[in-house]
């Protein structure tokens, strides 16, 4: 995946913007993402494990600013390694952006509550950032199921050679 079209969409003033959604989603991202990995493997409020809480914290503080850094995309792809080894599917792994985008929504909208007004390049930061972030986690996703599918072909391939070359030597024999 070519990080560089993923920054290029963030000028500064929505990299602002997304610096003002960090420190709103921030304070709830505990729970927020105790809720993610509830629905993704059925984990309990409390069975979620530092670590993945602090995943999600690299995660979000840098998408919501634009900033695709080695260390996000290595996260990235950290989780979804660990994801597919728990058998997560694809399509689960994609409808977490729903909870993201709901509870990301549910932040700015009490913030509007209390200021009276609708900040709109919020959204648009919440939005472009998790859209963002949805590329790379598809992207990062396809690599691991790639590499996957290439063990199990040299593993068949391996398989039927040694098939083939046991029947060949019972035909010789």
């Amino acid at each position: 995946m070519d990080i560089k079209i993923l920054e290029e969409q963030w000028n500064p003033s929505l990299r602002t913007a997304g610096a003002k959604v960090w420190t709103l989603v921030e304070p709830e991202l505990d729970r927020i993402m105790r809720e993610i990995y509830g629905f993704l493997i059925g984990a309990r409020p409390e069975a979620v494990t530092s670590d993945q809480i602090e995943r999600g914290r690299i995660k979000f503080e840098n998408i919501l600013q634009g900033r695709f850094s080695p260390e996000y995309i290595e996260t990235q792809r950290k989780t979804t390694r660990l994801l597919m080894e728990k058998g997560v599917s694809f399509d689960r792994y994609l409808m977490c952006y729903a909870i993201y985008h709901r509870e990301g929504a549910l932040c700015l909208a009490r913030h509007a509550v209390e200021n009276g007004r609708v900040d709109d390049a919020m959204f648009h930061a919440l939005h472009r950032a998790l859209q963002s972030d949805a590329c790379v986690s598809m992207s990062s996703y396809f690599e691991a199921m790639e590499a996957q599918n290439r063990l199990e072909r040299r593993e068949l391939t391996a398989a039927n050679n040694q098939k083939i070359m046991s029947i060949s030597k019972s035909i010789g024999d």
